[in-house]
């Protein structure tokens, strides 16, 4: 299959995206709930061809823990989530679980601390500014 539009998949929240956890909306998604309209992977997941997850719910492919679909837990279903579904992304985050929480800390101080150095002033006195 071709490569797959980033404005087509989700991952996180109920938005379009790269990276999240709490589950997805969209045409490919990931996360821990996660609902697409091609393929899902997540804990909870529902999709419209392939699903991957604890409770995999899809028309044609699943794999996972309780598994529904007309090729359910099989050869040709592993062999269609392999290629067509965001399993990768699942996969890397297990194998950099430190490397992606180090990422979302760094990303969300960084903010903060480009406002401390950006807006650091000198204090001023009351008694500085009538000697003037």
């Amino acid at each position: 299959m071709a490569a797959k539009s980033l404005l087509a998949s989700g991952a996180g929240g109920l938005a379009g995206g790269l990276l999240g956890a709490a589950g997805g909306l969209g045409g490919d998604t990931a996360g821990g709930a996660a609902v697409g309209w091609h393929s899902a992977t997540g804990g909870f997941a529902v999709a419209n061809h392939a699903a991957m997850g604890g409770l995999a719910v899809a028309r044609d492919f699943a794999v996972g823990g309780q598994a529904i679909a007309a090729q359910s837990n099989t050869p040709a279903a592993q062999q269609a989530i392999e290629t067509e579904t965001l399993k990768w992304t699942v996969d890397w985050l297990i194998a950099n679980q430190a490397l992606f929480i180090a990422a979302i800390i760094v990303i969300s101080i960084a903010p903060t601390l480009m406002s401390m150095a950006f807006y650091r002033r000198e204090r001023v006195t009351t008694d500085e500014l009538s000697s003037e």
